[in-house]
């Protein structure tokens, strides 16, 4: 998951180190989601969020990509979360130390989920664990080939 620690560098943020523990956690989270025939899910506990989607396999590589993209909903001058930012937030959130990402193939695609450990507790103190990043980046945002993924 080398792309989540490249958009959190770009942000001020240090790398998450793995951690198999928590790749074998959202494994499970992901299996229950799916047996609910859930194609995507979004929550947080205490310490942790936990973040998944269902993909076509040609476009599996996308789910982190479409994650980051939720920053067009972030508002850095009057910061709030929502369903439309979370996925951004979380993977940006300069006080999270781990995470573990795990995937398993499915006939019509491929289900990725990601657990994140924070350090802090997430929605009380996101406003600070937040950057913006340096507007030069966005030209190196775009993939054409992940055009098609809805946020």
């Amino acid at each position: 998951m080398n792309e989540i620690n490249k958009y959190r560098s770009w942000h001020n943020a240090s790398n998450l180190t793995s951690n198999y523990q928590l790749a074998q956690d959202i494994k499970r989270v992901s299996y229950v989601f799916d047996k609910k025939n859930l194609t995507r899910y979004l929550y947080f506990d205490k310490d942790h969020l936990y973040m998944g989607n269902l993909q076509t396999k040609g476009f599996a590589k996308c789910i982190v990509y479409s994650w980051y993209k939720q920053k067009k909903y972030y508002n850095f001058n009057d910061p709030k979360l929502t369903y439309y930012n979370r996925n951004f937030a979380g993977i940006v959130y300069k006080n999270a130390d781990k995470f573990g990402c795990g995937q398993f193939n499915r006939t019509d695609g491929i289900f990725l989920g990601c657990k994140i450990h924070m350090n802090s507790h997430f929605d009380d103190e996101f406003k600070e664990n937040i950057q913006n990043t340096n507007t030069t980046f966005a030209k190196h945002l775009y993939d054409p080939n992940c055009s098609r993924i809805l946020d």
